[in-house]
């Protein structure tokens, strides 16, 4: 029901779409069976490099959905493609390869949730990464409360399944670790956006801690490829990160938590330019990081010309 609710809110929040235009996938104007009509502007087609590209990109919220349905199930894809590659097709328009934004991406999201939502429970791991497709698109459009709930169940599913996370000494896979801290940094970011800064803050400290444990640089060395290890070293930085913004952001202000954020920027800083560097694809990551240590000396009334240097 959420999901054709939404399919028929797009249909008429939708911008422009040229008179003549049919679905760059059926080839038709209206969905027969339903009426459905067509959506335009939900991802970068109909405005490539600032040109009008017209009819482009013009599509059925359904015939997207079906799209993306015959990518999960095709076997041919299976053989190449990994789940998260396949995944993408929710999220992102298969001609300009942009992710769906407004109604139409929030329509992917609950499409994509129906759609798994009965799998198998030894197939959690794609119910839940649909349940995380969908809390993202709520987040992205302002409907933080309701990804919040969303990223708690997902969340829940984790710990009935793992039991020994709950306990001081999980005994878990290395990629479900990171799993586990990205849901973890959601719901941070997440509660941040609610106004709930202190529970984030708490949130980011553990997430940071347990990736401090895991991705300390002497552990790394001859256990991950360099690639691995690049990967690790930048997912650290960007929880730094992520903690000092917070810290920063934090209403009142606080004096300690400024100094806080602005010790570990400082600390950082070296790390910081060399893994975020030009070649890492968190580069912009590194203007961040030198604005956040300029925030943390402005908002700072006790902070002195020592700061600066």
């Amino acid at each position: 029901e959420k999901c054709a609710f939404h399919g028929a809110l797009v249909a008429q929040a939708t911008g422009y779409v040229p008179e003549g235009a049919t679905c760059y996938i059926c080839t038709e104007a209206v969905v027969q069976r339903t009426g459905e009509g067509l959506v335009n502007g939900f991802c970068a087609c109909g405005d490539r490099d600032g040109v009008d590209a017209g009819a482009m990109g013009v599509a059925h919220v359904s015939c997207l959905v079906r799209q993306a349905e015959v990518a999960m199930d095709d076997e041919m894809s299976r053989s190449w493609a990994s789940t998260q590659d396949r995944f993408r097709l929710w999220e992102s328009c298969r001609l300009c390869g942009k992710r769906y934004h407004g109604d139409v991406q929030r329509a992917m999201g609950w499409a994509c949730w129906r759609a798994h939502l009965s799998k198998q429970p030894a197939d959690h791991f794609v119910r839940r990464a649909a349940m995380d497709m969908l809390a993202g698109s709520l987040a992205e459009n302002g409907f933080h409360q309701e990804a919040l709930d969303i990223y708690g169940a997902s969340l829940a599913i984790v710990n009935h399944h793992n039991p020994s996370l709950l306990t001081d000494r999980p005994a878990i896979s290395f990629d479900l670790a990171q799993s586990c801290m990205a849901l973890q940094t959601n719901i941070a970011n997440t509660l941040m956006l609610l106004g709930r800064q202190d529970e984030a803050i708490s949130r980011h400290r553990r997430v940071l801690a347990g990736k401090e444990f895991m991705f300390r640089e002497d552990g790394m060395r001859g256990v991950f490829t360099p690639i691995v290890a690049q990967t690790c070293a930048e997912d650290k930085l960007i929880s730094i990160l992520n903690l000092c913004t917070a810290l920063i952001e934090r209403e009142p202000t606080s004096g300690a938590m400024l100094r806080e954020a602005r010790s570990l920027l400082r600390a950082n800083m070296a790390d910081a330019q060399r893994v975020l560097g030009p070649n890492s694809k968190y580069h912009e990551y590194s203007f961040s990081w030198r604005g956040n240590y300029a925030r943390s000396i402005f908002f700072d009334e006790d902070a002195d010309e020592a700061d600066l240097r």
